[in-house]
Protein backbone atom coordinates (compact mmCIF):
# COMPACT_ATOMS: atom_id res chain seq x y z
CA UNK A 1 0.00 0.00 0.00
CA UNK A 2 1.41 3.41 -0.97
CA UNK A 3 1.31 6.06 1.75
CA UNK A 4 0.05 9.58 1.11
CA UNK A 5 3.49 10.79 2.09
CA UNK A 6 5.32 8.71 -0.53
CA UNK A 7 2.82 9.54 -3.29
CA UNK A 8 2.89 13.33 -2.83
CA UNK A 9 3.72 15.55 -5.80
CA UNK A 10 7.48 16.07 -5.80
CA UNK A 11 7.16 19.50 -7.40
CA UNK A 12 4.98 20.85 -4.57
CA UNK A 13 6.88 22.81 -1.91
CA UNK A 14 4.94 23.54 1.32
CA UNK A 15 4.75 27.15 2.52
CA UNK A 16 6.64 26.08 5.66
CA UNK A 17 8.66 22.96 4.85
CA UNK A 18 9.20 20.71 7.84
CA UNK A 19 12.75 19.96 9.03
CA UNK A 20 14.08 17.27 11.34
CA UNK A 21 17.60 17.68 12.69
CA UNK A 22 19.68 14.80 14.05
CA UNK A 23 22.48 16.09 16.30
CA UNK A 24 25.35 13.68 16.97
CA UNK A 25 28.48 13.95 19.08
CA UNK A 26 29.57 16.34 21.78
CA UNK A 27 28.13 19.42 23.50
CA UNK A 28 30.08 21.67 21.11
CA UNK A 29 28.28 20.07 18.19
CA UNK A 30 24.99 20.53 20.03
CA UNK A 31 25.60 24.29 20.16
CA UNK A 32 26.07 24.23 16.37
CA UNK A 33 22.81 22.29 16.00
CA UNK A 34 20.97 24.86 18.10
CA UNK A 35 22.30 27.65 15.88
CA UNK A 36 21.24 25.74 12.76
CA UNK A 37 17.72 25.22 14.15
CA UNK A 38 17.28 28.91 14.99
CA UNK A 39 18.39 29.92 11.49
CA UNK A 40 16.00 27.40 9.93
CA UNK A 41 13.11 28.93 11.90
CA UNK A 42 14.17 32.42 10.86
CA UNK A 43 14.13 31.36 7.21
CA UNK A 44 10.60 29.97 7.39
CA UNK A 45 11.06 26.28 8.12
CA UNK A 46 8.91 24.34 10.55
CA UNK A 47 11.37 22.53 12.82
CA UNK A 48 10.94 19.72 15.31
CA UNK A 49 9.26 17.06 13.21
CA UNK A 50 10.22 13.41 13.11
CA UNK A 51 12.85 12.11 10.71
CA UNK A 52 10.29 9.80 9.10
CA UNK A 53 7.83 12.60 8.27
CA UNK A 54 9.97 15.68 7.56
CA UNK A 55 10.36 17.33 4.18
CA UNK A 56 14.02 18.03 4.98
CA UNK A 57 16.41 16.06 7.18
CA UNK A 58 19.67 17.55 8.46
CA UNK A 59 22.25 15.24 10.07
CA UNK A 60 24.84 17.18 12.09
CA UNK A 61 27.70 14.71 12.38
CA UNK A 62 30.69 13.87 14.59
CA UNK A 63 33.93 12.32 13.27
CA UNK A 64 36.31 12.41 16.22
CA UNK A 65 36.57 8.61 16.39
CA UNK A 66 35.91 5.75 14.00
CA UNK A 67 32.86 4.78 16.07
CA UNK A 68 31.46 8.31 15.68
CA UNK A 69 31.98 8.21 11.92
CA UNK A 70 30.25 4.85 11.72
CA UNK A 71 27.28 6.21 13.67
CA UNK A 72 27.11 9.26 11.41
CA UNK A 73 27.25 7.17 8.25
CA UNK A 74 24.55 4.85 9.59
CA UNK A 75 22.30 7.87 10.06
CA UNK A 76 23.05 9.14 6.54
CA UNK A 77 22.16 5.72 5.11
CA UNK A 78 18.93 5.67 7.09
CA UNK A 79 17.89 9.11 5.85
CA UNK A 80 18.91 8.34 2.27
CA UNK A 81 16.65 5.28 2.39
CA UNK A 82 13.78 7.54 3.47
CA UNK A 83 14.48 9.81 0.52
CA UNK A 84 14.49 6.86 -1.87
CA UNK A 85 11.12 5.81 -0.44
CA UNK A 86 9.72 9.29 -1.14
CA UNK A 87 9.43 10.31 2.50
CA UNK A 88 12.13 13.02 2.55
CA UNK A 89 12.65 15.57 -0.19
CA UNK A 90 16.04 16.90 0.89
CA UNK A 91 18.99 15.47 2.84
CA UNK A 92 21.75 17.75 4.15
CA UNK A 93 24.78 16.41 6.01
CA UNK A 94 26.51 18.95 8.27
CA UNK A 95 29.42 19.17 10.66
CA UNK A 96 32.55 17.11 11.14
CA UNK A 97 32.04 14.26 8.65
CA UNK A 98 31.84 16.62 5.63
CA UNK A 99 34.89 18.49 6.94
CA UNK A 100 36.84 15.24 7.03
CA UNK A 101 35.51 13.67 3.83
CA UNK A 102 34.83 16.69 1.61
CA UNK A 103 33.15 15.98 -1.72
CA UNK A 104 34.01 12.30 -1.40
CA UNK A 105 30.97 12.13 0.86
CA UNK A 106 28.76 13.24 -2.02
CA UNK A 107 30.34 10.57 -4.23
CA UNK A 108 29.58 7.91 -1.64
CA UNK A 109 26.04 9.17 -1.01
CA UNK A 110 24.82 10.74 -4.27
CA UNK A 111 21.31 11.19 -2.83
CA UNK A 112 22.65 13.79 -0.36
CA UNK A 113 21.68 17.24 -1.60
CA UNK A 114 24.32 19.28 0.22
CA UNK A 115 27.13 19.09 2.75
CA UNK A 116 28.29 21.83 5.14
CA UNK A 117 31.26 22.03 7.49
CA UNK A 118 31.39 22.88 11.21
CA UNK A 119 32.05 26.58 10.55
CA UNK A 120 29.35 26.81 7.89
CA UNK A 121 26.36 26.20 10.12
CA UNK A 122 24.57 29.35 8.92
CA UNK A 123 24.69 27.99 5.37
CA UNK A 124 22.57 24.97 6.27
CA UNK A 125 19.21 26.75 5.96
CA UNK A 126 20.22 28.19 2.60
CA UNK A 127 21.37 24.77 1.44
CA UNK A 128 17.96 23.35 2.43
CA UNK A 129 16.10 26.09 0.55
CA UNK A 130 18.25 25.70 -2.56
CA UNK A 131 17.80 21.92 -2.56
CA UNK A 132 14.01 22.22 -2.29
CA UNK A 133 14.01 24.43 -5.38
CA UNK A 134 16.67 22.46 -7.23
CA UNK A 135 16.96 18.93 -5.82
CA UNK A 136 19.93 16.68 -6.43
CA UNK A 137 22.50 19.43 -6.98
CA UNK A 138 25.00 17.96 -4.51
CA UNK A 139 26.41 21.26 -3.27
CA UNK A 140 29.32 21.58 -0.85
CA UNK A 141 29.66 24.48 1.62
CA UNK A 142 33.06 24.08 3.30
CA UNK A 143 34.44 27.60 3.64
CA UNK A 144 35.59 27.44 7.28
CA UNK A 145 34.71 31.07 7.97
CA UNK A 146 36.18 32.65 11.10
CA UNK A 147 33.53 35.39 10.92
CA UNK A 148 30.75 32.90 11.62
CA UNK A 149 32.60 31.73 14.74
CA UNK A 150 33.09 35.17 16.26
CA UNK A 151 29.59 36.61 15.88
CA UNK A 152 26.59 36.17 18.19
CA UNK A 153 23.88 34.06 16.57
CA UNK A 154 20.40 33.14 17.80
CA UNK A 155 20.10 29.61 19.17
CA UNK A 156 17.20 27.27 19.79
CA UNK A 157 18.45 26.01 23.17
CA UNK A 158 17.61 22.33 23.50
CA UNK A 159 19.01 21.57 26.98
CA UNK A 160 16.01 22.89 28.90
CA UNK A 161 15.25 26.53 29.55
CA UNK A 162 17.48 26.80 32.59
CA UNK A 163 20.83 25.42 31.37
CA UNK A 164 22.84 26.00 28.21
CA UNK A 165 26.27 25.38 26.74
CA UNK A 166 28.27 28.46 25.80
CA UNK A 167 30.97 27.89 23.17
CA UNK A 168 33.85 30.34 23.56
CA UNK A 169 36.11 29.25 20.70
CA UNK A 170 36.36 26.93 17.72
CA UNK A 171 39.19 24.71 16.55
CA UNK A 172 42.42 23.76 18.30
CA UNK A 173 46.17 24.30 17.94
CA UNK A 174 47.34 21.70 20.47
CA UNK A 175 48.10 18.96 17.95
CA UNK A 176 47.73 15.97 20.28
CA UNK A 177 49.08 12.89 18.53
CA UNK A 178 45.78 10.98 18.61
CA UNK A 179 43.40 13.78 17.64
CA UNK A 180 41.72 14.73 14.36
CA UNK A 181 40.13 17.93 15.66
CA UNK A 182 42.59 20.43 14.06
CA UNK A 183 42.04 18.71 10.72
CA UNK A 184 38.27 18.67 11.12
CA UNK A 185 37.52 21.97 12.89
CA UNK A 186 40.61 23.98 11.98
CA UNK A 187 42.92 26.12 14.03
CA UNK A 188 41.94 28.00 17.17
CA UNK A 189 39.54 30.89 16.65
CA UNK A 190 38.46 32.58 19.89
CA UNK A 191 35.32 34.64 20.10
CA UNK A 192 35.76 38.21 21.28
CA UNK A 193 35.06 38.56 24.97
CA UNK A 194 32.25 41.03 24.39
CA UNK A 195 30.58 38.62 21.98
CA UNK A 196 30.62 35.79 24.53
CA UNK A 197 29.29 38.06 27.28
CA UNK A 198 26.48 39.36 25.03
CA UNK A 199 25.38 35.82 24.27
CA UNK A 200 25.45 34.99 27.99
CA UNK A 201 23.26 38.03 28.68
CA UNK A 202 20.79 36.98 25.98
CA UNK A 203 20.62 33.46 27.37
CA UNK A 204 20.08 34.81 30.90
CA UNK A 205 17.24 37.04 29.71
CA UNK A 206 15.58 33.92 28.30
CA UNK A 207 15.73 32.15 31.64
CA UNK A 208 19.05 30.30 31.53
CA UNK A 209 20.48 29.95 35.03
CA UNK A 210 23.49 27.71 34.32
CA UNK A 211 26.14 28.29 31.64
CA UNK A 212 28.56 25.49 30.77
CA UNK A 213 31.62 26.85 28.98
CA UNK A 214 32.82 24.57 26.17
CA UNK A 215 35.52 24.59 23.51
CA UNK A 216 38.08 22.13 22.21
CA UNK A 217 40.40 23.62 24.87
CA UNK A 218 38.92 26.36 27.04
CA UNK A 219 42.31 27.27 28.56
CA UNK A 220 43.58 28.33 25.12
CA UNK A 221 40.84 30.95 24.92
CA UNK A 222 42.12 34.37 23.81
CA UNK A 223 45.63 33.44 22.66
CA UNK A 224 44.84 34.18 19.01
CA UNK A 225 42.93 37.41 19.79
CA UNK A 226 44.83 38.92 22.71
CA UNK A 227 48.23 37.24 22.50
CA UNK A 228 47.72 35.57 25.87
CA UNK A 229 45.35 33.12 27.57
CA UNK A 230 42.35 35.16 28.74
CA UNK A 231 39.99 32.57 30.19
CA UNK A 232 40.32 33.95 33.73
CA UNK A 233 39.25 37.40 32.50
CA UNK A 234 36.29 35.95 30.61
CA UNK A 235 35.20 33.97 33.68
CA UNK A 236 35.20 37.13 35.80
CA UNK A 237 32.99 38.92 33.29
CA UNK A 238 30.60 36.00 32.91
CA UNK A 239 30.38 35.73 36.68
CA UNK A 240 28.89 39.22 36.73
CA UNK A 241 26.11 38.52 34.21
CA UNK A 242 22.81 39.23 35.93
CA UNK A 243 20.51 36.24 36.24
CA UNK A 244 23.16 33.55 35.83
CA UNK A 245 23.55 31.50 38.99
CA UNK A 246 26.16 28.97 37.89
CA UNK A 247 29.06 29.25 35.41
CA UNK A 248 30.69 25.88 34.84
CA UNK A 249 34.11 25.26 33.27
CA UNK A 250 34.57 22.30 30.91
CA UNK A 251 37.44 21.01 28.71
CA UNK A 252 40.32 22.76 30.51
CA UNK A 253 43.67 21.45 29.26
CA UNK A 254 46.07 21.02 32.23
CA UNK A 255 49.11 22.37 30.34
CA UNK A 256 47.72 25.93 30.42
CA UNK A 257 46.05 25.89 33.81
CA UNK A 258 47.27 28.90 35.79
CA UNK A 259 47.12 30.22 39.35
CA UNK A 260 44.84 32.98 38.04
CA UNK A 261 42.30 30.35 36.97
CA UNK A 262 42.44 28.75 40.39
CA UNK A 263 41.92 32.13 42.04
CA UNK A 264 38.92 33.08 39.92
CA UNK A 265 37.40 29.64 40.48
CA UNK A 266 37.84 30.11 44.22
CA UNK A 267 36.63 33.70 44.46
CA UNK A 268 33.92 34.02 41.79
CA UNK A 269 30.55 33.97 43.58
CA UNK A 270 28.69 32.42 40.64
CA UNK A 271 31.50 30.22 39.33
CA UNK A 272 30.84 26.57 40.09
CA UNK A 273 33.45 24.99 42.31
CA UNK A 274 33.95 22.51 39.50
CA UNK A 275 36.57 21.95 36.81
CA UNK A 276 36.78 19.46 33.97
CA UNK A 277 40.53 18.89 33.42
CA UNK A 278 41.20 16.03 30.96
CA UNK A 279 44.60 14.54 31.87
CA UNK A 280 44.55 11.53 29.46
CA UNK A 281 47.49 9.94 31.34
CA UNK A 282 50.06 10.54 34.10
CA UNK A 283 53.09 8.63 32.81
CA UNK A 284 55.71 11.05 31.47
CA UNK A 285 56.46 8.59 28.67
CA UNK A 286 52.81 8.46 27.59
CA UNK A 287 52.20 12.19 27.99
CA UNK A 288 55.16 12.86 25.67
CA UNK A 289 54.03 10.29 23.10
CA UNK A 290 50.53 11.77 23.18
CA UNK A 291 51.85 15.28 22.62
CA UNK A 292 50.14 16.61 25.75
CA UNK A 293 52.82 19.26 26.53
CA UNK A 294 52.67 18.62 30.26
CA UNK A 295 54.68 16.49 32.68
CA UNK A 296 53.38 14.35 35.50
CA UNK A 297 54.95 16.75 38.01
CA UNK A 298 53.17 19.78 36.55
CA UNK A 299 49.91 17.90 36.18
CA UNK A 300 49.87 16.66 39.78
CA UNK A 301 50.88 20.09 41.12
CA UNK A 302 48.00 21.65 39.17
CA UNK A 303 45.38 19.18 40.37
CA UNK A 304 46.51 19.26 44.00
CA UNK A 305 46.68 23.05 43.87
CA UNK A 306 43.09 23.29 42.69
CA UNK A 307 41.91 20.98 45.49
CA UNK A 308 43.94 22.84 48.10
CA UNK A 309 42.91 26.37 47.08
CA UNK A 310 39.27 25.74 46.16
CA UNK A 311 37.53 24.07 49.13
CA UNK A 312 34.80 21.66 48.12
CA UNK A 313 35.78 21.65 44.45
CA UNK A 314 34.63 18.77 42.26
CA UNK A 315 37.15 17.62 39.67
CA UNK A 316 36.31 15.73 36.51
CA UNK A 317 38.86 14.19 34.15
CA UNK A 318 39.19 11.96 31.10
CA UNK A 319 41.83 9.29 30.57
CA UNK A 320 42.90 7.26 27.56
CA UNK A 321 44.09 3.68 27.80
CA UNK A 322 45.87 1.53 25.22
CA UNK A 323 47.78 4.30 23.45
CA UNK A 324 50.70 2.94 21.35
CA UNK A 325 53.65 2.18 23.62
CA UNK A 326 51.61 1.87 26.82
CA UNK A 327 53.05 -1.09 28.68
CA UNK A 328 51.73 -2.65 31.85
CA UNK A 329 54.07 -0.41 33.88
CA UNK A 330 52.64 2.81 32.38
CA UNK A 331 49.08 1.56 32.77
CA UNK A 332 49.72 0.58 36.38
CA UNK A 333 51.11 4.06 37.02
CA UNK A 334 47.88 5.55 35.73
CA UNK A 335 45.71 3.17 37.73
CA UNK A 336 47.63 3.82 40.95
CA UNK A 337 47.31 7.57 40.50
CA UNK A 338 43.55 7.35 39.90
CA UNK A 339 43.16 5.23 43.04
CA UNK A 340 45.21 7.71 45.09
CA UNK A 341 43.80 10.99 43.76
CA UNK A 342 40.16 9.90 43.54
CA UNK A 343 38.61 12.17 40.94
CA UNK A 344 35.00 13.06 41.66
CA UNK A 345 34.06 12.19 38.09
CA UNK A 346 35.98 10.34 35.40
CA UNK A 347 35.44 9.31 31.82
CA UNK A 348 37.68 6.83 30.00
CA UNK A 349 38.07 5.59 26.47
CA UNK A 350 40.30 3.12 24.68
CA UNK A 351 42.66 4.53 22.08
CA UNK A 352 41.29 4.42 18.54
CA UNK A 353 43.70 4.39 15.60
CA UNK A 354 42.62 7.31 13.41
CA UNK A 355 44.18 7.66 9.94
CA UNK A 356 45.79 11.06 9.48
CA UNK A 357 46.97 11.40 13.09
CA UNK A 358 50.58 11.16 14.23
CA UNK A 359 49.73 8.24 16.50
CA UNK A 360 48.42 6.14 13.62
CA UNK A 361 51.95 5.54 12.33
CA UNK A 362 53.56 4.96 15.73
CA UNK A 363 55.00 1.63 16.77
CA UNK A 364 53.62 -0.43 19.63
CA UNK A 365 49.89 -0.55 18.88
CA UNK A 366 48.02 -2.78 21.30
CA UNK A 367 45.42 -5.43 20.62
CA UNK A 368 41.71 -4.63 21.04
CA UNK A 369 41.57 -7.23 23.81
CA UNK A 370 44.28 -5.48 25.86
CA UNK A 371 42.70 -2.05 25.34
CA UNK A 372 39.25 -3.29 26.37
CA UNK A 373 40.66 -5.00 29.45
CA UNK A 374 42.42 -1.82 30.57
CA UNK A 375 39.30 0.25 29.94
CA UNK A 376 37.25 -2.10 32.12
CA UNK A 377 39.86 -1.97 34.91
CA UNK A 378 39.79 1.83 34.97
CA UNK A 379 36.02 2.01 35.04
CA UNK A 380 35.78 -0.69 37.71
CA UNK A 381 38.13 1.34 39.89
CA UNK A 382 36.20 4.56 39.27
CA UNK A 383 32.91 2.91 40.18
CA UNK A 384 34.35 2.08 43.59
CA UNK A 385 35.80 5.59 43.99
CA UNK A 386 32.46 7.14 43.06
CA UNK A 387 30.47 4.78 45.29
CA UNK A 388 32.62 5.62 48.32
CA UNK A 389 32.61 9.34 47.57
CA UNK A 390 28.84 9.45 47.25
CA UNK A 391 28.35 7.38 50.42
CA UNK A 392 30.43 9.91 52.36
CA UNK A 393 27.93 12.62 51.44
CA UNK A 394 24.93 11.07 53.17
CA UNK A 395 23.65 13.63 55.67
CA UNK A 396 25.09 16.57 53.74
CA UNK A 397 22.94 19.58 52.87
CA UNK A 398 23.14 20.39 49.15
CA UNK A 399 21.76 22.89 46.69
CA UNK A 400 20.16 21.16 43.68
CA UNK A 401 19.25 22.61 40.29
CA UNK A 402 16.19 20.68 39.13
CA UNK A 403 16.40 19.44 35.54
CA UNK A 404 13.17 17.44 35.44
CA UNK A 405 10.21 17.20 37.78
CA UNK A 406 7.07 15.09 37.91
CA UNK A 407 3.78 16.83 37.18
CA UNK A 408 2.82 16.90 40.87
CA UNK A 409 6.18 18.33 41.95
CA UNK A 410 6.95 15.55 44.44
CA UNK A 411 9.79 13.84 42.57
CA UNK A 412 12.58 15.38 40.55
CA UNK A 413 15.99 14.77 39.04
CA UNK A 414 18.65 17.43 39.35
CA UNK A 415 22.31 18.18 39.93
CA UNK A 416 24.51 19.79 42.53
CA UNK A 417 27.12 22.38 41.73
CA UNK A 418 29.58 19.48 41.44
CA UNK A 419 27.70 17.67 38.67
CA UNK A 420 27.77 18.75 35.03
CA UNK A 421 24.82 17.92 32.76
CA UNK A 422 24.90 14.67 30.78
CA UNK A 423 28.37 13.49 31.84
CA UNK A 424 28.24 13.29 35.66
CA UNK A 425 25.82 11.74 38.12
CA UNK A 426 22.46 13.11 39.25
CA UNK A 427 20.46 13.72 42.41
CA UNK A 428 17.04 12.07 42.82
CA UNK A 429 14.97 14.42 44.95
CA UNK A 430 11.68 13.91 46.75
CA UNK A 431 9.70 16.74 48.29
CA UNK A 432 6.94 19.18 47.45
CA UNK A 433 6.67 22.03 44.97
CA UNK A 434 9.66 20.85 42.92
CA UNK A 435 9.84 22.69 39.61
CA UNK A 436 12.12 22.35 36.60
CA UNK A 437 14.71 25.12 36.43
CA UNK A 438 14.45 26.03 40.12
CA UNK A 439 16.93 25.49 42.95
CA UNK A 440 16.07 23.61 46.11
CA UNK A 441 17.88 22.87 49.34
CA UNK A 442 17.95 19.15 50.12
CA UNK A 443 19.52 16.66 52.49
CA UNK A 444 21.30 13.63 51.05
CA UNK A 445 19.68 10.50 52.50
CA UNK A 446 21.15 7.78 50.27
CA UNK A 447 23.63 7.08 47.49
CA UNK A 448 24.63 4.75 44.68
CA UNK A 449 27.61 4.57 42.32
CA UNK A 450 26.63 7.60 40.29
CA UNK A 451 23.52 8.92 42.06
CA UNK A 452 22.58 10.73 45.24
CA UNK A 453 19.12 10.49 46.82
CA UNK A 454 17.89 13.53 48.70
CA UNK A 455 14.87 14.95 50.49
CA UNK A 456 14.06 18.56 49.75
CA UNK A 457 13.31 21.25 52.26
CA UNK A 458 12.34 24.54 50.63
CA UNK A 459 12.36 25.44 46.96
CA UNK A 460 14.42 28.55 46.23
CA UNK A 461 12.82 30.54 43.45
CA UNK A 462 15.16 33.51 43.49
CA UNK A 463 18.86 33.80 42.71
CA UNK A 464 20.64 31.30 44.99
CA UNK A 465 23.04 32.38 47.69
CA UNK A 466 26.77 32.23 47.12
CA UNK A 467 27.34 29.59 49.81
CA UNK A 468 28.93 26.56 48.19
CA UNK A 469 28.30 22.85 48.33
CA UNK A 470 30.25 20.15 46.58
Amino acid sequence: MTSARSSRRRDFIPARPSVALVSLGCSKNLVDSETILADLVRRGFDVGGSVEDADVVVVNTCSFLRSAREEAEDWVRKVVRLKRAGRARVVVVAGCLPALEGRRLLDRFPEVDAITGPRDRLRVARACSDALRSPGAGKAFLSGSDALVRAVHPRAVSTGRHTAYLKISEGCDNGCAYCLIPRIRGRLVSRAMGSVVREAELLAKNGVRELCLVAQDTTAYGIDLYGRPALHELLRRLGAVDGVAWVRLMYAHPARWSDRLTEVLRDGPTLCKYADVPIQHVSDKMLKLMGRRVTRKKLVETLRGIRREVPGVSLRTTVMVGFPGEGEAEFSELLEFLEEFKFDHLGAFAYSREPGTAAASMRGHLSPRVKESRFRRVMRLQREVSRAGNASRVGERVKVLIDRADADGTRATGRTEGQAPDVDGVVRVTGAGLLEGQFCEATVVGSAEYELFAEAGSVRRQRPSTRRNR
